[in-house]
């Protein structure tokens, strides 16, 4: 969140729970072919894992926007967060030097797949993201949550509260949220925001009433 939104909006509950995880996914990848029953050929060398030793650099591409997970501070250019901190790890387990690409959640999957080796950032896991990308392990379970203005807390604690006409639901482009909110306000209005950090400064300003965002 950002410093304004820490001071003002409340997260409430009621929100049904949506399976996500946050995590990183990986392409590139090979694998031993299936077993004919001679001896089995070794896993070719042109593998991702390969590639990036030899270049000496992991490509890394992540939106910059979402704390607790990954943020670029546009002041000094550091990047930072607990994806941030893995991805570094990863890249020394490599004997490689992680390179940051800025991306949004809306060019995510195509960015990946055209520039970088792994994607990290509070990433979702998604049949249609499955059919093109190698996922990690899940790092984290979690649900949907909406958030708001403290007095209006008891106003847009349910779906169906929220689903309402009239009612303002802010959401960034591209990702989950946005498919939630597609998906559960039909009969409310959905305003689609560019700037995922400072998204919730439009909630205080009173130019929205809501975000549906991951409860982390």
């Amino acid at each position: 969140m950002t410093d304004s939104s820490q001071k003002n909006p409340s997260i409430t509950r009621g929100l049904p729970l949506l399976a996500l995880c946050a995590a990183l996914f990986l392409a590139g990848c090979s694998a031993p072919a299936p077993d004919s029953g001679d001896a089995q050929e070794p896993v070719s060398e042109s593998t991702r894992l390969a590639s990036v030793a030899e270049a000496g650099t992991l490509k890394v591409c992540t939106t910059g926007d979402y704390r607790p997970f990954t943020y670029l501070d546009p002041d000094t250019g550091e990047w930072s967060g607990i994806d941030i901190t893995m991805a570094k790890n990863l890249a020394e387990s490599m004997g490689a030097e992680p390179e940051f690409i800025q991306t949004s959640w809306k060019d995510l999957m195509p960015d990946f797949l055209s520039e970088c080796d792994i994607a990290v950032g509070g990433v979702s896991i998604s049949m249609e993201s499955a059919q093109q990308a190698y996922y990690s392990e899940a790092t984290l379970d979690e649900g949907k949550t909406p958030i708001t203005l403290c007095e209006n807390v008891e106003k847009y604690d349910t779906v169906k509260e929220i689903n309402q006409p009239g009612v303002r639901s802010i959401t960034p482009i591209g990702g989950t949220n946005e498919k939630f909110a597609d998906a559960n306000y039909p009969e409310g209005e959905i305003i689609r925001f560019e700037d995922n950090n400072k998204i919730f400064d439009e909630i205080i300003a009173g130019r929205a009433d809501v975000m549906t965002t991951d409860a982390s």
